[in-house]
C-alpha cells in the first residue's frame, strides 16, 4: 500500500502506518518491507556501533544503537532498538523486524525516516507545525515546552495540522512537509479537546505513559507542503498579564535549531554535520524566529494563539 508522509511516497505493508494518507497512483520513493532472512545477520563480536543513544532503554542500556556497514551506494545503516525492533536502511529500501507495529511506526517515522531525509539534504527538527492563513508556523521545543497545548489552540482557532512533533523542512524551498494526521496528547489534554469518554478510548502511545494517539479529521489536516513563514520558541510563565515577543538573531537561531534537531548526534556521527550547519544557517537567514512568552493556563491559550496569528501577519 502506497502512502504519503514528509513529502515522500512509501510503499508499505498493508498493516503498517495505516493512518497515513494513501497515494495509490504515485511512484514510491522508498520501499518499507519485512526483513529478509538473509538480512537478519547477528551483530559481529567486537563490532563497534556508529552511534549509541544517551537515552536509556527499559533495561538501562542504550535505547538505540546504530551500526554502519559497507560504503558508497552499498552503505547499510542498522538501527537496533532496546525493545528488539530492528530496521535496516539501504538506499531506497528499509527493512524491519518488529512484533509491535505501533513501536515500529514510532521508530520508522520518528528516527529512521528523519535520518534518511537528513542524508538527502532536508532538515528534521523537534517541533509542532500548524498552517495559519495558508503558511506554516513551527513551534520548536523539547517536551514540556507547551508545543502541544499551543498547537491545539491554533487548531481550535482555525489553523490546520501539519505535524504534532516533527518539522521536516526543505531548506532550499522553505517547504514544511506534512507528517501524520494524529496528535500525541496527555490524557488530560485529549479529554479537554475531545471529551473524557472519547479520550479514554484512544490508544496509548506507549504502555508506560498516559499519552494517547488522537486522530485529526481530514478537514483539520494539511496533506500538502506549506511555506515555513515563522519559527516560534514557546515559553509558558506563571503570573504574566499578557504575551510578549522577542526577536531571535540569525546566529542565535542557528544555535536554537541545533538544540532542537531531531537526529543531530546521529547525523554528526555519520559525517553529515558540515553540510547540515550550512543548511541550518540558510534556514535561519530566510525564516524569522521569535520567542513567545505567554501566561500559563488553559484559559490563556486562545490569546496566545491569537498572538501567533497576529505576529505572522506582520511577516
Amino acid at each position: 500500500m502506497k502512502r504519503r508522509v514528509y513529502g515522500l511516497v512509501l510503499d508499505l505493508p498493508d498493516d503498517c502506518c495505516a493512518m497515513l494518507p494513501p497515494a495509490p497512483d504515485e511512484a514510491a520513493d522508498l520501499v518499507v518491507a519485512p526483513m529478509s532472512t538473509a538480512a537478519q545477520r547477528p551483530r559481529l563480536d567486537g563490532e563497534a556501533p556508529l552511534f549509541v543513544s544517551p537515552t536509556p532503554g527499559p533495561d538501562g542500556s542504550s535505547a538505540l544503537q546504530v551500526f554502519r556497514r559497507g560504503a558508497g551506494d552499498d552503505t547499510v545503516y542498522d538501527f537496533q532498538f532496546a525493545r528488539g525492533e530492528r530496521l535496516l536502511s539501504a538506499g531506497r529500501c528499509i527493512e524491519f523486524r518488529a512484533e509491535d507495529r505501533r513501536r515500529l511506526e514510532i521508530h520508522l517515522l520518528g528516527t529512521v525516516l528523519p535520518f534518511w531525509l537528513e542524508q538527502r539534504g532536508r532538515l528534521a527538527l523537534h517541533g509542532a507545525v500548524a498552517e495559519v492563513g495558508g503558511r506554516a508556523v513551527a513551534l520548536l521545543g523539547a517536551g514540556g515546552a507547551g508545543k502541544s497545548s499551543l498547537l491545539m489552540a491554533l487548531l481550535e482557532s482555525g489553523g490546520r495540522l501539519l505535524s504534532d512533533d516533527l518539522l521536516i523542512v526543505d531548506p532550499e524551498t522553505r517547504e514544511a512537509h506534512p507528517a501524520v494526521p494524529e496528535m500525541r496528547l496527555w490524557l488530560d489534554d485529549a479529554a479537554r479537546w475531545r471529551g473524557a469518554e472519547a479520550a479514554g478510548g484512544y490508544q496509548r502511545v506507549v504502555a508506560e505513559l498516559d499519552k494517547r494517539w488522537v486522530p485529526v479529521a481530514p478537514e483539520h489536516f494539511v496533506s500538502v507542503p506549506r511555506c515555513l513563514a515563522l519559527m516560534v520558541l514557546p515559553r509558558r510563565r506563571e503570573g504574566l498579564a499578557e504575551a510578549s515577543w522577542q526577536r531571535i538573531s540569525p546566529s542565535a537561531a542557528v544555535a536554537e535549531l541545533l538544540r532542537h534537531s531531531r537526529v543531530a548526534r546521529l547525523a554528526a556521527a555519520a559525517g553529515l554535520e558540515a553540510g547540515r550547519l550550512d543548511r541550518l544557517a540558510g534556514l535561519a537567514r530566510e525564516v524569522p524566529m521569535r520567542s513567545l512568552t505567554y501566561p500559563s493556563g488553559v484559559a490563556r491559550l486562545p490569546a496566545a494563539a491569537a498572538a501567533v496569528a497576529a505576529e505572522l501577519a506582520t511577516i
